[in-house]
């Protein structure tokens, strides 16, 4: 109980010094007559792109289950993504909590069979997480190119890059070959280390490797229209990110684009709850870099925050319903 209340302590100091150094190198005034430069017409525009956004991300896991032998409402899948955002927005950690909204909904409201519900989840995070690396490490790869400097630093990261980038292509081609390449290095580590006992943890990660496998195997159409929504859902955040700076002003060239939101996707890696303090403090470094104002970064900050917020918290407020109307049958699942 200590230990978690220091690491509690230690989020919300990493969280208000990151904070506070973003406010200190933003005069708040200009920050202010940007926001105000807004027009509604704007704002609702950017408003629709997001929720587009959200039903491209419900996509893929519409198409996992539907490879699974089951066609759901998207409509309602959306609500039960609304839901495990709000719980994983405010969790502490890489965007990870809320996974269990999106299983026992399917498995109550939809008679998906329990193993098939956990199955889809667990194979549409995998090739979500696949996919955010691949992008990821892209246009860090990208950033890095576009600096043009000539320092051992940033080509000796290059082929850093380049090897996180082959990280998930060949997982997710092991995967298709049927093999397990997880499981199998932790029980080769285990044979090898005997005080590391893995236990019930191995047999979930063989689960998941499993249907995984299943999936890739037997339903390659749905695996591939999958993939093809991922790829699609990040061409249009990326293209929501650049129109909220577009209407900020400030119209990204592709290397902009690509240094920014890196950043700010990587900001959500850093274990405080939505990412506070991290997202503001990457705008703010981003457009320093780019030789931007970073006004322009905290506004888009801020942004940002206020629409996460809004969809988190209705989000909470759909898993506290859907908490309320399966309470009996979620402790019974978990």
């Amino acid at each position: 109980m200590k230990n978690k209340r220091l690491w509690w302590l230690l989020f919300w100091f990493v969280a208000i010094f990151l904070v506070v150094w973003a406010l200190s190198a933003v005069p708040l005034s200009e920050t202010v007559a940007l926001l105000l430069k807004l027009r509604p017409a704007d704002l609702l525009i950017w408003l629709l792109m997001n929720l587009v956004v959200v039903v491209t991300m419900t996509g893929r896991w519409w198409y996992v289950l539907e490879g699974m032998g089951y066609k759901l409402p998207l409509a309602k899948l959306t609500t039960y993504r609304l839901a495990a955002y709000g719980v994983s927005y405010f969790t502490p950690g890489p965007q990870f909590g809320g996974e269990p909204f999106l299983v026992f909904p399917v498995q109550q409201r939809h008679d998906v069979p329990t193993t098939t519900a956990i199955a889809a989840v667990s194979v549409e995070k995998a090739l979500e997480l696949l996919v955010n690396f691949l992008f990821l490490a892209t246009g860090l790869l990208i950033s890095l190119l576009g600096q043009g400097e000539k320092g051992a630093l940033t080509y000796g990261l290059i082929p850093l890059v380049i090897g996180l980038i082959s990280v998930p292509v060949t997982f997710l081609w092991l995967f298709w070959r049927g093999q397990q390449p997880i499981s199998r290095l932790l029980r080769w580590l285990q044979g090898r280390i005997s005080r590391l006992r893995l236990g019930k943890t191995l047999a979930r990660i063989e689960e998941v490797e499993d249907g995984i496998t299943a999936f890739c195997r037997h339903a390659p159409r749905a695996m591939r229209l999958a993939l093809l929504g991922s790829f699609i859902n990040w061409s249009l955040m990326l293209l929501e990110y650049w129109f909220l700076y577009y209407i900020l002003g400030t119209p990204l060239t592709p290397l902009m684009l690509a240094t920014a939101y890196t950043a700010a996707r990587l900001a959500f890696l850093v274990p405080t709850p939505g990412a506070l303090g991290a997202l503001e403090a990457s705008q703010v470094a981003a457009t320093s870099l780019m030789g931007l104002d970073p006004a322009l970064g905290f506004s888009t900050a801020l942004l940002i925050r206020l629409r996460d917020i809004l969809i988190g918290v209705v989000g909470l407020l759909y898993a506290r319903q859907l908490g309320k109307n399966d309470d009996r049958e979620r402790r019974s699942l978990f």
